[in-house]
């Protein structure tokens, strides 16, 4: 099924990819993954070029176009395959985009336990609302003439513009360091299975570490998501991105609240002025870079525009059995927070 995306930008500031038919991209899964390798064309073409680069790459996702097509790999190589003789016509590796837009918590906590940051990745489990099912699409999504690809590759939403050869965006949207009440259950439970946890210990421990008896310790779990909007909020000719963060971390077991805590909204501002990159010595770069923008500004831009947590993208779920519906994670009753649920 062809999944729906975004859209149109217009004077009026919108919310990034909302439902229009722009955007094309196969969906590769279990079910459907050995029905592809025998009866699609354009997957034996993505495949076949993606072999030519690495012998150990498989196809993730990929888009058909008239005479090529765009592919992606788990090895994280981006390909746009000529379909007369299968050639190669451009590889661009994926690596992380210098203003990647994470979580500080994240990265604080990487740092304090020396543990690597390896970029993007792909094949996570239980993807955000399944949008790594149909990791790449093509189209034009700013509505002027000029086609990007748009990548979710684990937690990772990214923006690739073929015209300028470089991600223009990219941005986590999901801070997932959590494990489930049982996973962290049985993180107390002793070797005869008793089970008993301390009043001061955390009802979802981080997944960062997944046993107490090697780390002697727990950490407190966050779970932090992101939302997208696109427009021209400031009104100065130039397509804004905004990005809204919201961060949680567990609660103890001593609160009889069950759940997880709001320790920050964060607000980020990126914007692409295309005349202004073009007088730079580096020339245009088509990039959304990030601006030094009040946090206070962009809230009035998200208010005077009635736009809310629900609205930003990712939005709905392209999960099995829950298209079209509010991707569960990023309203969870268990983040105790009513904007999530408005």
């Amino acid at each position: 099924m062809k999944k729906k995306l975004l859209a149109i930008l217009s004077l009026t500031p919108i919310c990034l990819f909302a439902d229009f038919d722009g955007l094309q991209g196969q969906t590769i899964n279990e079910e459907n993954e050995s029905k592809l390798y025998y009866s699609s064309l354009p997957y034996a073409i993505a495949r076949q070029g993606q072999r030519a680069v690495d012998s150990n790459a498989s196809v993730v996702g990929f888009s058909e176009l008239e005479d090529m097509v765009y592919s992606v790999s788990d090895q994280l190589h981006l390909l746009s395959t000529r379909k007369e003789g299968r050639i190669v016509l451009e590889n661009w590796p994926l690596t992380r985009w210098e203003y990647h837009l994470s979580y500080i918590e994240r990265i604080d906590r990487l740092n304090e336990y020396s543990v690597n940051d390896i970029g993007y990745v792909s094949g996570i489990k239980n993807p955000l609302g399944c949008l790594e099912d149909t990791p790449l699409k093509y189209g034009d999504v700013h509505n002027n003439g000029s086609n990007v690809l748009v990548l979710t590759l684990g937690n990772d939403l990214i923006i690739f513009s073929p015209q300028y050869e470089r991600i223009v965006f990219s941005a986590s949207l999901d801070l997932f360091d959590w494990m489930s009440e049982n996973e962290t259950r049985y993180l107390y439970e002793d070797e005869q299975g008793n089970y008993e946890k301390p009043d001061g210990e955390p009802q979802f421990a981080s997944a960062i570490f997944n046993t107490r008896r090697l780390h002697r310790e727990n950490i407190v779990g966050y779970r932090g998501y992101a939302k997208v909007y696109e427009g021209d909020f400031d009104k100065d000719g130039s397509v804004d991105l905004l990005v809204w963060q919201k961060v949680y971390e567990s609660k103890l077991e001593s609160d009889n609240l069950r759940g997880f805590d709001k320790i920050r909204n964060g607000f980020y501002h990126f914007e692409r002025d295309l005349d202004a990159q073009a007088e730079t010595d580096a020339g245009i770069t088509g990039e959304y870079l990030p601006q030094d923008t009040d946090e206070a500004d962009i809230k009035t831009w998200l208010a005077d525009n009635d736009l809310t947590w629900s609205q930003g993208y990712p939005s709905v779920s392209e999960c099995p059995g829950e298209e079209g519906q509010l991707i569960p994670e990023m309203h969870d009753p268990l983040l105790n927070d009513p904007e999530v649920l408005q």
